[in-house]
């Protein structure tokens, strides 16, 4: 019976990994619009702006820990080895 409460615990959390991660996954989207943002401005327009590289520091770090754990988690190598 407690391996039961256990097994449906872990299901709970796995769930908030799997939507946290999915959540966090979209900021993928802003990030390359930063990126592609600053190279016009700098390589166009001469012009680099000082708080590109630390906005996209700022996504990159929520997007590699968020998303990365959900990716595992989903992927079908991760039935392969948990089973």
């Amino acid at each position: 019976m407690a391996k039961n409460k256990w097994i449906a615990f872990a299901k709970k959390i796995d769930g908030i990994s799997d939507w946290t991660g999915r959540l966090f996954a979209w900021l993928v989207i802003p990030l390359t619009v930063l990126i592609v943002f600053e190279v016009i401005t700098r390589r166009f327009f001469g012009a680099p702006t000082i708080w590109t590289f630390e906005l996209s520091n700022f996504y990159s770090g929520p997007t590699s820990c968020w998303w990365r754990p959900t990716g595992f988690c989903t992927s079908p190598m991760s039935a392969s080895i948990f089973s």
